[in-house]
C-alpha cells in the first residue's frame, strides 16, 4: 500500500535536500566510493524553501477545494490539504527545521556508516568470486491471480 500523497511529497522534499546538500559537498570519488562533507546540518533557509513550495500547494488545494461544486472532490482536496499540513508540520519552520534536521541527521549518519563498509564489501566479494562463485538463489515466488483473472 502506497503512503498518503502528502507523505510522498515530504519524502521527495527530503531526498531534493539531501541531494542537494550531498551533490555540493563530494570531494573524492572513486571507483568503491564517494566523500562529501556535509553532515546533516538543514539550515533555516532550507526549510523556509521547502515550506514556500509546499504552501503554495496547500493554497492551491485550499483554493480548489472552496471552488469546486463535486462533493467528493471537496472532501478529497480538504482532506489532502490537512495531511500536508500535518505532514509538514503545520507549516511551522522552527518546527519543521528541528524534525527535518533529526531526519536528515539520521539518514546521513546511515550514509556515512554504510560508505565506510562498502569498500571492504566489495573487496570481499571481489577476492571470494575468486575462489568460488558468488551464491545464486533463483526467486520461486508464487504467482498471484489478479481480481480480474490475469497473471
Amino acid at each position: 500500500m502506497r503512503n498518503p500523497l502528502a507523505s510522498e511529497l515530504f519524502n521527495e522534499e527530503i531526498c531534493s535536500l539531501l541531494k542537494k546538500k550531498i551533490k555540493n559537498s563530494v570531494y573524492h570519488l572513486d571507483d568503491l566510493g564517494i566523500k562529501f562533507d556535509y553532515s546533516g546540518e538543514v539550515t533555516l533557509q532550507d526549510s523556509e524553501e521547502i515550506l514556500e513550495k509546499i504552501s503554495a500547494i496547500h493554497r492551491q488545494v485550499v483554493k480548489a477545494s472552496i471552488s469546486t461544486q463535486n462533493e467528493e472532490r471537496k472532501q478529497s482536496l480538504q482532506l489532502f490539504a490537512e495531511n500536508l499540513s500535518r505532514v509538514f508540520y503545520g507549516f511551522e519552520p522552527d518546527f519543521f527545521q528541528q524534525n527535518v534536521s533529526r531526519i536528515i541527521d539520521d539518514v546521513i549518519s546511515q550514509f556515512h556508516g554504510s560508505l565506510e563498509i562498502w569498500p571492504s564489501l566489495v573487496e570481499i566479494c571481489y577476492f571470494y568470486k575468486d575462489k568460488n562463485n558468488l551464491p545464486q538463489i533463483r526467486v520461486k515466488n508464487k504467482k498471484v491471480k489478479s481480481r480480474n483473472g490475469t497473471k
